[in-house]
């Protein structure tokens, strides 16, 4: 048997370390040391079950069985990993460059100037989206908006390709629709929001939020064909990207 993350369970590793995210209580963990390693070789290893303990199905003389199993138990008493049939059912992701982002400041950017590019029906749309995504999180957190995510992506709607004007105009609108807002737009509002807009019209949107540790850092961005919308692109190559929802095979990577 295998282990697997539980459902709305990510992690993603930085420097050794391994970030979890628990969407179910809306919250992330910091696993160091020897229980991120413990962690990496639970997730990838096959186990035997033998009167209450877990052992390699293959001889490893590298693994400590009783660390191993104590780790199982932890984790598995978190709520972070259960047993699978099938091998881990997502990888551990690790930053594309090192370095991570130092002093990187994320805010909407020129909402001013947007109003004069965005179409006013399409700010009014964005302001209305941008009141939904909020409610949602202060009410049900980063699993609220995975959850609408879901529901869209089960209407199957028909793949409409969008031009770099079209990508911008949106990201104007919801830049100006958030300047009129009366609370502040972190990026998790900003990129849920540009994602449920884009993917009703049809664009191959993602959700993606990406993380770093020492010191913790965590940050979310909307991706369009695999690339970062209205933001700095540097932020899929030196974070470790934990979450991306939905998942077009031809952008993965």
């Amino acid at each position: 048997m295998y282990f697997c993350l539980t459902p709305y369970t990510y992690a993603a590793e930085y420097a050794g370390d391994i970030v979890i995210l628990d969407l179910e209580h809306d919250k992330y963990f910091n696993v160091t040391g020897d229980g991120a390693a413990n962690l990496k070789r639970i997730l990838t290893t096959n186990f035997v079950e033998n009167k209450n303990t877990f052992i390699p199905a293959t001889q490893d003389a590298n693994i400590d069985i009783k660390a191993i199993n104590d780790s199982i138990q932890f984790f598995t008493e978190k709520g972070f990993i259960q047993t699978s049939a099938v091998k881990n059912r997502c990888a551990i992701n690790t930053p594309k460059q090192l370095g991570g982002l130092a002093d990187y400041q994320w805010d909407t950017k020129a909402a001013f100037i947007a109003f004069k590019k965005a179409r006013k029906g399409l700010i009014i749309k964005a302001f209305f989206m941008i009141i939904s995504v909020w409610l949602t999180i202060k009410r049900r957190g980063i699993k609220g908006i995975v959850k609408r995510i879901e529901v869209i992506q089960e209407r199957q709607i028909p793949r409409v390709t969008s031009t770099k004007k079209e990508q911008q105009e949106l990201a104007d609108a919801i830049d100006a629709a958030a300047t009129l807002f009366p609370k502040k737009i972190y990026c998790l509002a900003w990129a849920a929001t540009y994602v449920l807009m884009a993917l009703k019209k049809g664009w191959h949107s993602s959700f993606v939020i990406g993380v770093q540790g020492m010191p913790f850092y965590a940050h979310a961005w909307a991706e369009i064909e695999g690339q970062v919308i209205n933001d700095a692109p540097q932020v899929r190559e030196y974070l470790s990207i934990m979450l991306r929802i939905p998942i077009f095979s031809e952008y993965k990577k």
